[in-house]
């Protein structure tokens, strides 16, 4: 059984038809891209499979459908997901940033874990997420920045700090939007690379949405390209660069 499976999912606004009959699945353990020209439907999609809108058809992650269930409830079947606009509280230190990830987990929640002291001076379910989330900012490289104010990082740490967040939440199925959008070309290599550990290294399935081509053919083993709401294309990325679908997309017709 693929870990996510899509089908037939169809979402309009008023006359405007964001997606039309939309059909892929993923593996678990695949990086997949979804592509395509401004207004193709990509974030429409993305904000259907984490809950933001509720569609026709059918979206499940482990076999169990999602449509209609309330966002918050998704992390707990292990689908979280970043947003192309960074979502971070400015004038907090990492990884208090970081420990919000987690609180879907923690038996009493963050805030509450906090109220109840021991004699070191915290809860044990705090100093359990702690660590985690001490371990998530080391996955993203980013341990020497733990007690950092977040307005005082730079754009790029930012986004690896968001990322750390979804990590600090246990992911199965991982839903990036744009993630390097802003980045400077070195700092795009960079996570690009952590993407790809998180898959081979941490077991995380990837749904990315991607601008930046180079990125998208350096690390996807799928790739599925949206137009207009409608898939056209779907493969590896040799088999979509090659598709003349996806050419007159971006293209248009006579290139």
């Amino acid at each position: 059984m693929p870990l996510l499976e899509v089908s037939d999912v169809s979402l309009a606004f008023g006359g405007v038809q964001a997606l039309a009959n939309v059909n892929f699945s993923v593996e678990k353990g695949e990086i997949f891209s979804i592509i395509g020209p401004n207004g193709a439907g990509k974030t429409t999609l993305l904000n259907c499979i984490s809950g933001v809108y509720t569609p026709f058809g059918s979206i499940r992650v482990k076999g169990v459908d999602l449509v209609g269930m309330k966002a918050h409830a998704r992390p707990a079947l292990g689908v979280v997901r970043t947003f192309q606009n960074i979502a971070l509280f400015p004038s907090e230190s990492v990884i208090d940033n970081v420990l919000v990830g987690g609180d879907y987990w923690l038996r009493s929640g963050l805030l509450r874990s906090c109220l109840y002291w021991t004699r070191l001076g915290c809860s044990a379910e705090e100093m359990k997420a702690r660590k985690a989330a001490m371990e998530a900012l080391g996955v993203l490289g980013l341990g020497e920045f733990a007690d950092a104010l977040v307005a005082d990082l730079p754009y790029g740490t930012q986004k690896r700090v968001e990322l750390a967040r979804a990590m600090m939440a246990k992911p199965n199925l991982l839903l990036l939007d744009e993630p390097t959008s802003g980045m400077t070309r070195a700092e795009k290599q960079e996570l690009a690379e952590q993407v790809k550990i998180l898959k081979t290294e941490h077991g995380v399935t990837v749904v990315m949405i991607e601008h930046d081509m180079g990125v998208v053919m350096k690390i996807s083993d799928r790739i599925m390209v949206l137009d207009f709401g409608k898939k056209i294309a779907e493969g590896g990325p040799a088999e979509v660069t090659e598709n003349p679908k996806v050419r007159e997309a971006y293209l248009g017709k006579g290139s």
